[in-house]
């Protein structure tokens, strides 16, 4: 993972971490929801598909 992936990351965590903390402002869910599938995306072109795949399912298995 190169620096900025690893900062895309980090942002991705922080955006999770603060949206899953939200319980009564709806809108500004929805706003963190949105911006946390930005940055996914954004992770997502930089890896390549595969490679976030293979990333994200790792990530999954490590944390069930």
């Amino acid at each position: 993972m190169t620096t900025k992936q690893s900062k895309i990351f980090n942002e991705i965590l922080d955006l999770n971490w603060e949206m899953n903390r939200e319980n009564k402002n709806f809108t500004r869910k929805f706003e963190l929801v949105k911006q946390l599938g930005e940055k996914k995306e954004e992770l997502k072109k930089s890896m390549g598909e595969a490679e976030y795949n293979k990333f994200m399912n790792a990530g999954q298995r490590m944390f069930s």
